[in-house]
């Protein structure tokens, strides 16, 4: 049970976090924000971590709080990281040092078993920070080839000839480019986050956990691979215009790679699970058996809502 002081504590503490660390939420938002962004279902990901510490209140009233002197240590080392991030500008060091006060604080406060039963809803932070630009180039042109090749090896595979050139897609008649926005790589961040959550909900063991969640990064490739493949069928047939950005096809193409990925996700997790249940259905079992049917069915409007702003963006990327 929190005390009054302790109350007053935490509100203090989290005026003066909110204070020194204003410069990297400014920093995140602007990156939310940003054209073509990677990370625009960014937003949801703090409601989503209060939404799980919000179902899990009771379990964390019967915790027995014993603050750790190692929080305050914790708590100065992620503040110097965040200095020296200031000071060689280095963002995404200091957004990762944010994610270390935070647990600093919790243990300064409360102590390492309220920090053990916040460790997702803490981690999950991680889903919402932006890397470094120098990364997402690289891996966003390392996505479009892979996504080149594999289409190219789909369409070839079904009896239409077709070659690469870079990241151009040779067909018989026309041709494609894929385009940094049709690499995959907001898919891929995105699905990423809902299969952490996702795994998080199922009732089963860490270690199938861990399988379901790794298991998102081949079906994101996987299901933007068939996206490809599926459009450069549309050209063939249609026209290079049936294929293009704004076209029905093209657009459709962006909802479908969300669906066959959460499909496959889901159909692995249910073949994990002892019962083959809705996570959110599951959650009502894991957290409080207590929670109410409008609960659980926000927990599927959480699901879905991390994927859908990017789903959109998707949709309408440069072919």
């Amino acid at each position: 049970m929190i005390k009054k002081y302790q109350l007053l504590k935490i509100i203090l503490l989290g005026g003066v976090f909110i204070g020194i660390y204003f410069s990297t939420f400014n920093w995140i938002i602007t990156q939310f924000l940003v054209n073509d962004s990677n990370y625009s279902h960014g937003f949801l990901i703090p409601f989503v971590c209060l939404w799980l510490v919000w179902q899990m209140r009771d379990d964390l009233r019967n915790i027995m709080v014993c603050p750790a002197r190692c929080g305050l240590w914790v708590i100065a080392a992620g503040l110097c990281i965040h200095v020296c991030s200031l000071a060689f500008k280095v963002d995404f060091i200091s957004a990762l040092s944010m994610i270390m006060t935070i647990v600093g604080i919790i243990l300064h406060l409360f102590g390492w078993k309220m920090m053990r039963a916040l460790v997702f809803p803490v981690g999950f932070l991680f889903f919402m920070i932006p890397f470094p630009d120098v990364f997402t180039i690289f891996l966003t042109y390392k996505l479009k080839i892979m996504a080149t090749h594999g289409a190219i090896a789909t369409v070839n595979a079904i009896g239409i000839p077709c070659v690469a050139e870079g990241a151009k897609i040779i067909l018989p008649d026309t041709f494609l480019e894929v385009g940094a926005p049709c690499s995959g790589i907001r898919s891929l961040i995105s699905l990423l986050a809902l299969g952490a959550l996702f795994a998080y909900l199922l009732n089963i063991s860490i270690i199938r956990r861990t399988i379901v969640f790794l298991s998102t990064i081949p079906i994101a490739l996987l299901s933007n691979v068939i996206r490809i493949a599926l459009l450069c069928l549309v050209a063939h047939i249609y026209g290079k215009e049936a294929a293009l950005p704004g076209s029905f096809f093209h657009d459709f193409s962006g909802f479908l790679v969300f669906v066959i990925a959460f499909g496959c996700l889901y159909g692995i997790g249910g073949i994990l699970s002892p019962k083959v249940e809705q996570a959110s259905s599951l959650l009502s079992e894991r957290i409080s058996p207590d929670v109410s049917k409008s609960e659980v069915g926000q927990a599927s409007s959480l699901l879905s809502g991390i994927v859908s702003p990017n789903a959109k963006k998707n949709s309408k990327g440069e072919k």
